[in-house]
């Protein structure tokens, strides 16, 4: 049988190297290369960050939705300022590569604690060109300290697009996200709440294009491997794996409803986060206890340690409840960094682990005695009893007469809370939304072909070997391309 042609890493030690050598900030070469074909310089489009509001034609699936006005009174906000939640858009030209910045802004099913002391906040979405309204896997990339949305989207886009995956660029205030020790979120006037604002970025996309919901996962660097560890736990009904790079943790307490999958990527030589713990105070606990705590919590019961390459050792907790497996790459001579390609091609490896782990469409109704699913009783309790008559726009034609499976499925399918599908019509209706995963694309183990184009025609921009009806499909989802 002919062989896999594995993702290219990039040789990306030598380039930071020579880049710092000049002064200079280092640009990985898939942004570049994009651009190349338009006969734009990378640096004529890193450069400064504008605030630009995102067209509605910016979307792929269709129009974003009219939000109601919110309903409570807004808290005085300060003007918007770059350092805090600057979109990063860059004109027709980042649009062109499917760089879409979309903002959040106050409304009836906006949490004011999602914005924080903020009037709008943002996030970045990407759509492959390949996207034919058939369900697509979501990659929710969470940043590390102090790392514009820019940077990570420029690290990843090569691989969503020749993969066909669907990617989203959380932005934290200040480039931040929020989490604390024991991947708990921070608290006090400054902070946000990011799994709250994480909701609304899922419902977001959620509205713009099909998204297969047993496929969306969760990568992190740094502090953003932390907030993946988090939501793991709070957001475990939506989130079905997660790749954390230096910055795995187990959440205490851990939330999570259901056996959560998890990569991580850690080098011995981490001087931020050390690999055998203490460090900062929002650190704590080593990585091996944090990993072996995940392999308890999904029920492993078998360890195997393997030398993968000559200074990477591989730590694999299997045999787990739901194939919930747990592996850990520790590097011998990594530090605080994404892996050296030189090493290890992380970004294969955690498509191969996600691609292994698909979440089941099973249904569930909570009830009072499921101490699994008590957060989604309360808050179902709550809507069916205060919440409809408070915000009657938040629940669409339901009533009070309406049953409790129905407002579980509402508060699921527009992600209100961490609830599962619920069992019965109302869940099987939101199947039928979510569905049509027979036909469902992304996440292929087999890149697609990517030829560079010569000259500034955008038309001719990024040319791709795949099917014809599927090349008809996305062509029409991309006009005037």
């Amino acid at each position: 049988s002919r062989a896999r042609p594995a993702l290219r890493c990039p040789r990306g030690a030598a380039m930071r190297r020579s880049a710092a050598r000049r002064g200079v900030a280092w640009r990985p070469v898939s942004l570049a290369w994009h651009l190349v074909g338009l006969g734009v310089a990378a640096a004529d489009t890193v450069g400064v960050a504008a605030v630009a509001a995102a067209t509605s034609g910016s979307v792929r699936h269709k129009g974003p939705p009219v939000l109601h006005g919110s309903s409570q009174e807004a808290q005085p906000v300060r003007q918007l300022e770059e350092e805090e939640d600057e979109p990063e858009t860059h004109s027709d030209v980042m649009e062109a590569i499917g760089y879409h910045v979309l903002k959040i802004k106050p409304a009836l099913d906006v949490p004011p604690k999602a914005l924080g002391h903020m009037p709008q906040r943002h996030f970045v979405l990407y759509v492959p060109k390949t996207y034919h309204d058939a369900p697509i896997p979501l990659w929710i990339h969470a940043p590390g300290t102090d790392v514009r949305s820019l940077t990570v989207f420029e690290h990843n886009v090569k691989m969503a697009e020749s993969h066909s995956v669907a990617m989203v660029v959380l932005s934290g205030l200040r480039k931040r996200m929020s989490v604390d020790r024991y991947a708990r979120g921070q608290s006090g006037w400054n902070y946000a709440d990011d799994v709250a604002y994480t909701r609304v970025v899922l419902r977001e996309v959620m509205d713009r294009i099909h998204i297969d919901m047993r496929r969306v996962r969760c990568v992190g660097f740094s502090r953003g491997a932390r907030f993946c560890s988090r939501l793991a736990s709070e957001l475990s009904t939506f989130i079905s794996a997660i790749a954390a790079v230096s910055g795995i943790r187990f959440p205490e307490p851990n939330n999570s409803t259901r056996p959560m999958p998890i990569i991580a990527f850690h080098g011995l030589k981490d001087r931020i986060n050390p690999f055998w713990g203490i460090g900062p105070a929002y650190w704590g606990e080593s990585v091996p206890l944090s990993v072996l705590k995940w392999a308890r919590f999904n029920g492993c019961k078998s360890r195997q340690d393997v030398r993968f390459r000559p200074n990477v050792v591989v730590i694999k907790y299997s045999d787990c409840t739901d194939n919930a497996e747990v592996v850990l790459y520790k590097l011998m001579e990594g530090d605080h960094e994404w892996p050296d390609t030189n090493v290890i091609c992380a970004r294969e490896l955690i498509l191969e682990f996600f691609a292994k782990h698909v979440a089941d469409t099973d249904c569930h109704t909570a009830t009072k005695h499921d101490s699994r699913y008590r957060r989604c009783y309360q808050h179902t309790l709550w809507a069916k009893s205060e919440g409809i008559s408070k915000h009657p726009g938040l629940y669409g034609n339901l009533t009070n007469e309406s049953s409790f499976a129905e407002f579980q499925a509402m508060l699921h399918r527009k992600v209100y809370s961490n609830c599962p599908n619920p069992c019965g019509p109302a869940g099987e209706a939101n199947l039928r939304r979510f569905g049509g995963y027979d036909n469902a694309q992304g996440e292929t183990l087999e890149p697609l072909e990517v030829h560079a184009v010569k000259g500034p025609d955008p038309k001719g921009l990024d040319e791709r070997v795949v099917p014809d009806e599927h090349r008809e499909k996305a062509r029409s989802l991309h006009p005037g391309e």
